[in-house]
């Protein structure tokens, strides 16, 4: 219970989704134009979308499982055809090459359509959607990144501190005591004289001090891997203007 209420309380590394370098992001990607037919059918969930070809070889594969007596799991049929299929010659694939291309014209002929049917608000909500999906993905990628990198742990605040201290001294089992132990803590830290806070605003400062120093050694290890996207906003806007100020005296 202590780490979840410690997560609710820690800030969140910040992340600029305007940095990356995504089309989709644009203004100019919301024109419905700029998306194949088929991209609409592959990001729809509506059921009236086509559904995707097969390839060559799920082709020969439903070709085969009539003539097999399945036994066993699946997964081991699949296996058997796919040794099948290895062993084929270019010569004997080609039937099944071709149906693909087939069923790939069939396919893109019926995205056309089915884009036909969608109305603007239906396609920009599609790009709505898959937008969104994108900057999830990246936020992840990017913490996932960050995380991996040896980041140092953000300092907390005198609050923080406070709030921690609280918890230990309690036992919480249940969502609704975090909340009430939080609104306590919250009102009363607001009530405290400055000589009462004043050992969580030294352990804060203490902490900050601790941040700096590893903040420190991050940044240049950073630069030193070339890795400086990982970095807080802050930090990268500051190596920016460090950069365009060298090159100014350079210059």
């Amino acid at each position: 219970m202590l780490r979840l209420a410690n997560s609710i309380l820690k800030s969140s590394i910040n992340f600029n989704v305007k940095s990356t370098n995504l089309g989709i992001f644009s203004p100019k990607a919301w024109n419905t134009n700029l998306f194949s037919a088929t991209w609409f059918s592959l990001h729809s969930a509506d059921d009236r979308r086509p559904k995707q070809p097969l390839n060559a070889f799920m082709v020969f594969l439903q070709e085969q499982r009539p003539t097999m007596k399945i036994s066993g799991k699946p997964s081991e049929t699949v296996k058997f055809v796919a040794s099948k299929w290895k062993e084929m010659s270019e010569t004997d694939k080609k039937p099944y090459k071709n149906k693909q291309k087939e069923l790939q014209e069939q396919y893109r002929a019926e995205c056309a359509s089915y884009k036909a049917l969608l109305s603007i608000e239906e396609k920009k909500s599609l790009l709505e959607d898959f937008r969104e999906k994108k900057k999830m993905k990246h936020r992840k990628s990017h913490k996932k990144q960050v995380r991996h990198s040896g980041s140092p742990k953000r300092n907390r605040s005198a609050y923080s501190i406070y709030v921690s201290a609280r918890f230990s001294t309690v036992k919480v089992r249940t969502w609704s005591e975090i909340m009430e132990l939080m609104k306590d803590a919250s009102s009363t830290w607001k009530t405290m004289f400055t000589h009462q806070k004043q050992p969580y605003i030294d352990e804060a400062a203490k902490d900050k001090e601790r941040y700096d120093k590893e903040m420190e050694e991050y940044i240049e290890r950073m630069k030193i891997e070339e890795k400086i996207h990982l970095l807080p906003v802050k930090y990268q806007k500051q190596i920016k203007v460090q950069g365009r100020k060298q090159r100014a005296k350079k210059s």
